[in-house]
């Protein structure tokens, strides 16, 4: 089961609960055969298999038939007739008919009982179900002797007998033997009732030392069982220790690969606001020289500007400087003029 868990099979973990349930239920452990019938029921109307929910819904029914509660039984019984009905699985009807029949028989409710087995009879007449045929039979002549119809009583348990006989089912000759037996004191053939009840025990005797047989053979197998799940819960809790520290490994992992990311990611962004802050100051200083460098140059064209002035105002000064030496020329006479005006009043005298 916990392997099946494991590996998320629902059909075979539903069948490990149907099997546990039997388990339980032939160890007289109902309640517990109960819930494990209920999680095989769930998982089974997950999967949407009808077949098997009709059957979970009979073993259920089983569990609470054995505690005595009718209602809860018919109840389940009918559901899982209700599923094979709508199926047409005639095997599974059969068996529904013949179980509903049980209770009622068991509530004292005869007819209703007789009803049901004489359905399931002709399903399995039908069917060539020989084993379900001598059942039927057995049932009904139950019905018949309580209701004392005797007649038709030995008519349906000689059918049963004659044909368990065929097949050497002894556990239904067991059966028909007590039924018939009880026949035979209901109508006052108490040799008859010796002899069917003597048969009766023969049968029983033979079939108890093969129970004995099989009850050993159940032990052993319970114990088998039991021991496989031992191991198989401890494989399951070493595989459980695995996976943890497997998960604890990844999870360091991963813790470690997150710090280093998370490292990785400052030291990204560390370096992208250096970068941004050197490109700021980059900007600004680039910023600051293109405004010197506007400064200079508009200093520059300032000095061009006032060379220029200055040249035109030497230029200026220059030229009327010529202009008044000019002047100056024109008005003063010369050196020689002078000195021979000079020569001449010296003359005149």
């Amino acid at each position: 089961m916990k392997i099946s868990e494991n590996i998320d099979d629902k059909i075979g973990l539903a069948t490990s609960y149907n099997n546990i349930g039997n388990i339980n239920y032939f160890l007289r452990n109902y309640t517990e055969a109960i819930k494990n019938h209920l999680a095989a029921l769930k998982i089974r109307q997950e999967i949407g298999s009808k077949k098997d929910e009709a059957v979970c819904y009979n073993n259920l029914a089983g569990s609470y038939f054995a505690l005595g509660n009718y209602v809860e039984a018919l109840k389940m019984y009918s559901i899982s007739l209700k599923i094979n009905e709508g199926i047409n699985d005639q095997d599974g009807i059969s068996t529904s008919y013949s179980n509903i029949g049980s209770v009622y028989f068991s509530q004292g409710h005869y007819p209703e009982a007789l009803k049901q087995f004489s359905s399931a009879l002709e399903i399995q007449e039908r069917a060539g179900d020989t084993l379900g045929v001598i059942s039927s039979s057995n049932n009904i002549g139950s019905v018949y002797v309580l209701q004392k119809k005797f007649k038709d009583a030995e008519s349906s348990l000689t059918r049963s007998i004659d044909q368990s006989k065929k097949i050497g089912v002894k556990e239904f000759l067991k059966d028909a033997y007590a039924i018939f037996a009880g026949l035979d004191s209901a109508r006052g053939n108490f040799k008859g009732a010796y002899e069917n009840h003597r048969l009766y025990i023969l049968y029983k005797d033979s079939l108890d030392n093969e129970e004995t047989r099989k009850k050993t053979i159940q032990s052993q197998m319970t114990y088998d069982f039991e021991k496989k799940e031992a191991v198989a819960e401890a494989e399951h809790k070493k595989e459980l220790e695995n996976q943890k520290l497997i998960a604890e490994e990844k999870s360091r992992k991963q813790k470690v690969i997150l710090v280093l990311v998370s490292c990785f990611l400052l030291l990204v962004v560390f370096f992208a606001g250096f970068i941004f802050r050197s490109l700021k100051i980059t900007r600004k200083q680039k910023k600051i020289i293109e405004q010197q460098k506007d400064l200079v140059e508009q200093q520059k064209q300032e000095v061009e500007m006032q060379k220029v002035i200055v040249e035109e105002k030497q230029k200026e000064i220059i030229d009327s400087i010529n202009y008044a030496r000019r002047i100056q020329r024109s008005l003063l006479p010369t050196e020689k003029y002078i000195q021979n005006t000079l020569n001449r009043l010296k003359t005149r005298k």
